[in-house]
């Protein structure tokens, strides 16, 4: 299972989600290699291979990244 990490830069806070999550899904042209940024200013970092890899990039941001609620990485 794949993980990716949505920032919002404005806001000072993210959330690791599953790949498969349908908030990740919703910008699936991060997933060919491109990278994504939205109008909001927000980005998506990943895929990471395991939820770890994950959790340790979140964890070198300067602000909260928390967990999607909705798909329970």
């Amino acid at each position: 299972m794949s993980y990716v990490i949505y920032i919002n830069w404005n806001k000072k806070q993210g959330m690791i989600h599953r790949f498969t999550c349908h908030h990740a899904k919703k910008h699936d042209r991060l997933w060919n290699g491109l990278p994504l940024v939205d109008s909001n200013g927000a980005s998506w970092w990943g895929p990471y291979n395991t939820y770890q890899a994950a959790r340790e990039k979140a964890d070198k941001i300067s602000f909260k990244i928390y967990n999607c609620s909705n798909c329970n990485p």
